[in-house]
């Protein structure tokens, strides 16, 4: 499955993966002063150094995955009449008569002034491929909850 995403969360994944790098070099540097110290048995120094150069390898990592396999929301053809990814959608709880808005995105997305669901969210994954005035049944981690699909509009136009 792609990794879908927002431009602003490549760029801030690209950001932060040039960080890393920059990061790395620092550590490079710590790695070769905490060995001038002598003895490795009980350096502490060398030892936090080490630790943080697996943890920065191991995010570096995953961006290279996200950043591998990055499908950008924008660039996406949406069907304007169905639930899917880089909608804003407004949907109301049938048992308690609660609305909600809010935008699907990736799991990694932010949007400014609205709440985001992931695309990987139960009640996202549960509202895929539905259309405008049609009432689904969402299997949520504790329940099976029936909403209404109020609003719907691609973010993206």
């Amino acid at each position: 499955m792609p990794t879908y995403m927002i431009q602003s969360t490549l760029d801030r994944l690209r950001i932060r993966l040039q960080d890393i790098q920059k990061e790395k070099y620092d550590i490079a540097k710590e790695l070769q002063v905490a060995a001038g110290h002598g003895d490795f048995s009980e350096n502490a120094e060398l030892d936090a150094a080490r630790e943080k150069k697996e943890r920065l390898a191991l995010e570096e990592l995953r961006i290279k995955g996200w950043l591998s396999e990055a499908q950008l929301i924008e660039h996406l053809k949406l069907p304007p009449d169905v639930v899917t990814v880089g909608k804003k959608l407004k949907v109301q709880d049938l048992d308690t008569g609660e609305e909600q808005t809010f935008a699907i995105l990736g799991e990694m997305d932010k949007w400014e002034g609205m709440p985001v669901l992931s695309i990987t969210a139960p009640l996202a994954a549960g509202l895929l491929n539905k259309k405008k005035g049609r009432t689904a049944e969402v299997q949520l981690p504790r329940q099976i909850k029936r909403y209404k699909i109020l609003e719907l509009e691609n973010l993206f136009e």
